[in-house]
């Protein structure tokens, strides 16, 4: 396989978007607890080329990662994906050792991001935090209102032990009658 990056600590394969020929994606890169996104774009017929990445500096597009701006604290692994019923994309996680799955939005993929909204909240004994949450915007129904959300929590059986969640989440929106 082919990796985009070998080299650096950021790898730029979350939330991955097409728009206008153009390839964006986030890396939330390690930072002790915490897990700071970034967001790089790249002609996508040069994804390959890393000369050819640029990287939202909070203004503009920069040459270099390290002069990107931390859009928001996210997770090594999350959903961003545009919702018709919320006007807005959204990013879908769950925060390191915690039992709560996290939403924001943003009306573009360079933000403004909202703060982390808790989507709900997962319990299973001992050892209750969760991990892997994502959205599936294809089984999305009434144009987003409706969202699948899956999951990993540990079932007690080792250290590796865990069980796949999917819950099935209705979204509000606070602004329409």
């Amino acid at each position: 396989p082919t990796l985009l990056f070998h080299d650096t600590r950021y790898d730029f394969g979350l939330g991955p978007q097409i728009r206008d020929g153009d390839y964006y994606g986030y890396s939330c890169y390690k930072d002790g607890f915490e897990r700071p996104c970034i967001l790089g774009r790249v002609p996508l017929a040069e994804l390959l080329v890393r000369d050819a990445w640029r990287f939202w500096d909070g203004e503009g597009w920069a040459n270099d990662p390290d002069d990107a701006e931390p859009l928001f604290r996210g997770a090594p692994i999350m959903t961003v994906h545009w919702n018709d019923y919320l006007d807005a994309f959204m990013a879908v996680y769950a925060s390191a050792f915690d039992n709560k799955v996290r939403l924001r939005t943003a009306p573009s993929l360079t933000g403004p991001w909202t703060g982390a909204l808790t989507l709900f909240e997962s319990y299973r004994g001992e050892g209750n935090w969760i991990y892997d949450a994502v959205a599936h915007p294809e089984y999305a129904e009434q144009g987003g209102r409706i969202q699948y959300i899956t999951f990993s929590r540990p079932n007690g059986d080792g250290w590796f032990g865990a069980d796949f969640a999917v819950w099935r989440v209705e979204l509000l929106r606070t602004d329409v009658p």
